[in-house]
């Protein structure tokens, strides 16, 4: 890997955005009258980790919190925020992602280490 990842955060790489086809779940939604559909619903919680922070800030707010535990190539279970956070909100305009960004061809994803729920690794969490 040839980036490290900003303080406090873990790259990680995610198959698909979304568990479902979010075209076909907002077509069951125009169907049904007074439906409401939150796309976080429907979104990837799992990613594989491809890179560490190289450090995790010593303020209140990240106390307790260490990169120790995790590994290259540990599947991170995380929020569902890392994936629903939009950077474009226009309906008209295509989906830009606030913690998505492309390089050599691949899709990675920021997270911070306070929205990891746990790591997988070799079958246990």
């Amino acid at each position: 890997m040839k980036f490290r990842p900003p303080l406090n955060s873990v790259i990680v790489q995610i198959k698909t955005k979304y568990i479902r086809n979010m075209t076909d779940v907002l077509r069951v939604a125009a169907i049904q009258q007074q439906s409401s559909v939150d796309p976080s619903d429907y979104c990837n919680i799992y990613g594989t980790v491809v890179a560490l922070p190289m450090q995790i800030a010593p303020t209140r707010d990240y106390k307790g919190f260490v990169a120790g535990d995790i590994r290259l190539g540990d599947v991170a279970i995380f929020s569902s925020s890392v994936v629903a956070e939009m950077a474009q909100t226009d309906p008209e305009a295509a989906p830009i992602f606030k913690n998505s960004f492309w390089w050599d061809g691949q899709e990675y994803w920021v997270c911070d280490i306070t929205r990891i729920y746990a790591v997988v690794r070799a079958g246990e969490i």
